[in-house]
């Protein structure tokens, strides 16, 4: 079939692509994705010297469902493909119908247009295709980035005039190509974001319509998953993506423990690594360098503390350090860091964990990295949860980080572990009681005290003294049977 389609190493195939297609398509290439155009446009962003800089965000409509089979072939030829494949292509693409049948009823209709649906060869169409807009001269300081049909055009501009021209000019050259190919670009959906100027400007003045829409001036855009804000703070990317995940968790928590009737503990765990963690960690490359920031590290650790506390079964008034102690789940912001470390070294030769740089030829292979990675995370996690002052009872128990996730619980041996439960000091606390005083002993009621002094739970104490050998040592308790705790969780 010609170069174009002769099977080929790995190596030679993907710089063959490559040159087939702009280099600024992320799109349906190998070696590129959608976090390389993401990568590749917070690198233009945040380089650019000039004082404007803006971001158009193209929104063209159905445009795989709308690709013009002529625009294709004259794309095709004006790269050079051999006629005969270009036969071959008309052929596939001639006589084409859509036939739907309901009952006896059956409606059919001849294709003119559009990428045939779940193709292989569908993608490269379209990218052929608007290579012939990628392919044109672009005006000074611009950079388009394309993955698939997601289109950002950067304008750069010294001077506020020439910002506002070379928005215009670039929307109006989307335009022209679209209408040359028969597509429609949405007004409604394009916008415009302004990344950098100087403070207080307003840019009222920066007015661009397509067709009979105005183009909006928006300070945040979904583009590719991620929710890019002017500042590239990530800010609201951080925390829609835990509030999806704070839905999805609750969710199938009910599915898990009324319909499929198996463990919830062991369940969400497996759901937090394989369902949680990826959608927390998409893009991480983007904006993980946000992770020291204490408005992103707090959302991510109230996220993992909820996660925590619905796996051990712990109240609402649990602390997030204590959750994930109970629980076994390392601090997310942690988590993520060492999740995004491994992908930057696949991408790089170094990479940051937080404040350490890390190098990949210092590793013998991916599995020694991770496990050093885990080995730094669990380090960070003992130091924060020493420093930790917001659980003494659960650190009682728990003084070290467990190195794996706990999957036995029950609900009265958690109160027990946290110390939030019918204890009166907890009672006190949260203003059901005058005191926080054991009615016994006159002391400070807390599991710590029924489990070693109180007398009122001797019977429960002689019971653990058996299993545990002799005198209660608070740091083998979370180890041992955990219903012999229940009894300790009794109103005094």
């Amino acid at each position: 079939m010609g170069k174009y389609s002769k099977g080929s190493s790995g190596g030679d195939s993907s710089r063959r692509r490559r040159t087939f297609t702009h280099q600024s398509q992320y799109g349906f290439i190998s070696g590129r994705s959608a976090v390389s155009a993401l990568l590749k446009y917070k690198e233009t962003i945040e380089e650019t010297t000039d004082k404007y800089a803006a971001t158009i965000f193209i929104d063209i409509s159905g445009a795989f469902d709308n690709v013009w089979w002529p625009a294709v072939i004259r794309s095709l030829r004006q790269k050079g493909v051999p006629g005969y494949l270009l036969a071959t292509l008309k052929s596939y693409l001639t006589d084409r119908t859509v036939t739907y049948r309901d009952g006896s009823v059956e409606v059919s209709k001849a294709c003119t247009k559009g990428c045939p649906q779940g193709s292989v060869l569908g993608p490269t169409l379209w990218n052929s295709v608007l290579d012939m807009y990628l392919d044109s001269e672009l005006l000074p300081n611009t950079e388009t980035i394309a993955y698939a049909d997601d289109i950002a055009i950067v304008v750069r501009a010294r001077i506020r005039q020439e910002l506002r021209d070379h928005i215009r000019e670039s929307v109006e050259r989307v335009m022209e190509w679209a209408l040359r190919q028969k597509l429609t670009i949405s007004g409604t959906k394009t916008k415009i974001m302004i990344n950098k100027s100087p403070p207080r400007v307003h840019h009222r003045d920066i007015r661009v319509r397509l067709g009979d829409s105005k183009v909006g001036i928006v300070s945040e855009m979904k583009y590719l998953g991620v929710i890019v804000d002017r500042k590239l703070n990530f800010h609201t990317h951080v925390r829609a993506v835990c509030e999806r995940a704070r839905k999805i968790v609750l969710a199938l928590r009910m599915k898990v423990h009324v319909t499929w009737d198996v463990p919830v503990g062991r369940s969400l765990h497996a759901i937090y690594k394989c369902g949680i963690l990826p959608i927390v960690a998409y893009a991480s490359e983007v904006w993980a360098h946000r992770l020291r920031v204490s408005r992103v590290r707090r959302m991510l650790l109230s996220l993992g503390g909820a996660v925590g506390r619905m796996i051990c079964g712990g109240y609402n008034s649990v602390s997030n350090e204590a959750a994930g102690v109970l629980s076994g789940i390392p601090p997310l912001d942690l988590t993520m860091a060492e999740t995004n470390c491994v992908k930057m070294l696949r991408r790089t030769e170094t990479a940051a964990y937080l404040d350490m740089m890390v190098h990949r030829k210092e590793f013998e292979s991916l599995r020694h990295l991770r496990e050093y990675l885990h080995i730094m995370t669990l380090d960070r996690w003992q130091s924060r949860w020493d420093d930790s002052r917001g659980a003494p009872v659960t650190h009682s128990f728990f003084p070290n980080v467990p190195e794996a996730p706990r999957t036995e619980f029950t609900r009265l041996s958690t109160q027990v572990l946290s110390g939030h439960g019918p204890f009166v000091t907890h009672l006190h606390r949260i203003g059901k009681s005058d005191t926080g005083d054991c009615p016994t002993c006159g002391t400070l009621d807390d599991p710590i005290h029924r489990i070693l002094e109180c007398s009122t739970f001797d019977a429960e104490r002689d019971e653990l003294q058996v299993a545990l050998g002799g005198i209660p040592d608070l740091e083998r308790i979370p180890h041992i049977p955990l219903e012999l705790l229940h009894g300790f969780a009794r109103e005094p």
